[in-house]
């Protein structure tokens, strides 16, 4: 049977108001995964109940019409405070005006109940709106997921950009990687199936843009256990940057720190690397034998003049 549409009177009004009230009567109480208290949709207003009205409200056929878009935003605000995030996403689709005022509270549902899975959907599809609206639902940078913070998501982000390297779709995954080390993500965690941290897998895809935004939010270019969680598998970024031949990466980790005369695995040093594929990457080998030779010498003459950390170069 049709929805009879109501006529433009107070009455359409009040019963808004009505539901609206009775909603706010119900105490607030603790979900599954939260500690905030918040209400229960269940126990709040009934969403046939409030759906029934909507679709009364947009099925009239009467010229002066009432319009969702006619009530005030406050009464718009607490009326969507009674919603699950499905029935919540369903209204924000009405129509421009509940979007555009309602999909914030959307997106900061999802943030604190629902472990923030839009994040977690954006990072599968490479969807960076949906990111950036994600994290911005976010407070303090702290994220209520299973995952607990915006670290981990980092990890997916560049091993998803890596993957994708060098084709166009790996773009959007780098521009979420940056928008997360933007946003405090850290960049130490290790990825979950390859044990890596991002700079390590940077540095073996060659990615130079992304290794420079790593660097300059503080990713550490000698990791304190290695670049891998296994003893077995202990090195360093510099190590794959001079195996792949990834001239500009490996510059960049000179410069900024990485040691030429490391051991890592196997007792070998990216030097010795270095010598193993010099006749395909010449110039890398070059590099690194400069920046072995400045390094000594900077170490016999500091050590001659009883100082530290000057450099010759």
């Amino acid at each position: 049977m049709p929805i009879k549409p109501l006529q433009y009177s107070l009455t359409g009004h009040q019963d808004l108001l009505i539901l609206s009230s009775e909603a706010m009567k119900h105490p607030p109480v603790l979900g599954k995964y939260n500690t905030t208290p918040h209400q229960c949709p269940r126990q709040a207003i009934s969403n046939a109940k409030l759906l029934k009205l909507t679709q009364q409200f947009l099925s009239t056929t009467t010229p002066s019409k009432p319009s969702l878009t006619a009530l005030p935003n406050e009464l718009l605000i607490l009326i969507s405070k009674s919603m699950n995030q499905t029935t919540l996403s369903a209204f924000t689709q009405v129509n421009k005006t509940l979007h555009a005022l309602l999909e914030k509270n959307l997106y900061k549902y999802n943030a604190r109940y629902n472990w923030g899975d839009a994040l977690d959907w954006a990072m599968q599809h490479g969807n960076l709106g949906v990111a950036r609206k994600a994290i911005d639902a976010t407070t303090n940078g702290i994220y209520r997921s299973r995952r607990e913070h915006l670290g981990v998501f980092l990890v997916d982000a560049v091993h998803a950009a890596c993957e994708a390297w060098p084709h166009p779709s790996s773009n959007n995954y780098i521009a979420i990687a940056e928008l997360l080390l933007a946003s405090g993500a850290k960049a130490r965690n290790l990825h979950e199936k390859t044990k890596y941290v991002p700079i390590y897998e940077v540095a073996q895809a060659g990615i130079t843009q992304l290794a420079r935004s790593l660097i300059r939010y503080g990713s550490p270019i000698e990791p304190p256990f290695g670049a891998c969680s296994s003893a077995t598998r202990y090195t360093t970024p510099l190590v794959p940057a001079t195996i792949n031949g990834h001239v500009e990466i490996v510059e960049l980790l000179l410069v900024y720190g990485a040691d030429v005369n490391g051991r890592v695995y196997q007792r070998r040093a990216p030097l010795d690397y270095a010598s193993e594929a010099g006749y395909r990457f010449p110039e890398i080998k070059r590099l690194l034998e400069s920046y072995e030779y400045q390094t000594k010498k900077l170490h016999v003459v500091s050590s001659s003049r009883g100082w530290v950390g000057q450099s010759c170069f």
